[in-house]
């Protein structure tokens, strides 16, 4: 028996095989060179989803820049909004403001144009007809008071004695340094009267027989002439004021033009011309001017003081009895006065 037949079938086999690292190398090869190609592919796979991921990243990003972007221009534009309705609230505050103020103004302009003479106590009435609705009176005896025929229009469309005098007494302050006075057109009296009651020398003239019988009832010292014709009658520089009131509307120009050249030679250095007329600035004054059909013509207060400096008065100026600002009084009230005043004595004019 050789040495090989006493070795055991375990003996031959371990003799027969590799060694063990050889074998473990070579198996691990083996197993490696199986697996190979699965892990290129998840190596492949990996890398295809790391490329994805970061384009996915670049994209998260670039969305996030712009979304920033975006909510910048859209702060930008609610900021915008915010100005703009702010803008328009104020616009709507300014119109509202506006349309309150011009249906205000309308409301004065549309009173002015529907507004009524003044007529004392209310003697027309509205009352049924065979027609309709009229208006008119029912008896004549309130509207005649027996004077004369103009005597009772001034009554009617003018007022009582006593509201015309009130308006008047603002003057009082003007002639109390300028006497004698002459009330030109002197009517029913009612300056005369305010005058005799401070002391003031005064005397009127007036056309109207009716007027002039009224004021010598109360006392008060008036001739029946014609404007013109008195004065011219007069000796120059004799009279300290020449006062009038609602008289220059009713004289045709060149009789206008004439009273002021009269005024100016007949009153002294320094007097003054007063003169009170229907403010045609007001709208209602100017629509019920002719209510009286004696009036010849609305003057402004700009004509009147341009007739001052032609008729040769060295000063004049207009203001508005109970107005302390005739600006604020040329539009609102129903009469103005002009003051024009003669050179003083040695001014050497």
């Amino acid at each position: 028996m050789t040495a090989d037949d006493q070795r055991t079938p375990v003996t031959r086999l371990t003799q027969t095989l590799p060694p063990v690292r050889s074998w473990t190398r070579a198996l691990a090869r083996r197993a490696l060179w199986r697996a190979a190609p699965g892990y290129a592919r998840r190596r492949s796979s990996r890398i295809a989803s790391a490329g994805r991921l970061a384009h996915l990243e670049a994209a998260l990003e670039h969305v996030d820049e712009r979304h920033g972007e975006q909510i910048a221009r859209l702060e930008e534009f609610v900021c915008e909004l915010v100005q703009t309705a702010e803008s328009l609230r104020r616009g709507v505050v300014d119109v509202d403001s506006v349309t309150a103020s011009t249906r205000r103004q309308l409301g004065l302009v549309e009173a002015e144009l529907n507004a009524l003479p003044y007529m004392a106590d209310s003697p027309f009435e509205l009352m049924e007809s065979p027609v309709g609705e009229v208006l008119g009176y029912r008896s004549s005896a309130a509207l005649r008071g027996g004077d004369s025929g103009y005597v009772d229009f001034e009554e009617l469309f003018r007022g009582p004695a006593a509201r015309v005098a009130e308006s008047q007494r603002p003057y009082l302050t003007l002639v109390r340094e300028h006497q004698p006075v002459l009330d030109v057109g002197c009517g029913r009296g009612e300056f005369l009267a305010l005058m005799a009651g401070e002391g003031i020398d005064a005397r009127g003239v007036d056309s109207d027989a009716g007027m002039v019988e009224r004021c010598r009832t109360l006392g008060l010292e008036a001739a029946l002439a014609d404007a013109n014709g008195y004065l011219a009658g007069l000796e120059d520089g004799s009279v300290g004021s020449v006062f009038s009131a609602q008289l220059i509307e009713h004289l045709p120009h060149v009789a206008l033009q004439r009273m002021f050249e009269l005024a100016r030679h007949k009153l002294r250095p320094g007097g003054l011309m007063i003169a009170e007329t229907v403010n045609p600035h007001r709208i209602s004054s100017l629509k019920t001017f002719w209510v009286d059909l004696t009036h010849q013509h609305p003057i402004f207060p700009e004509v009147a003081l341009a007739l001052s400096a032609i008729a040769g008065f060295e000063s004049a100026y207009i203001f508005a009895p109970g107005f302390d600002s005739f600006e604020r009084a040329r539009f609102v009230s129903p009469a103005y006065a002009l003051v024009a005043a003669t050179p003083a004595a040695g001014s050497g004019a």
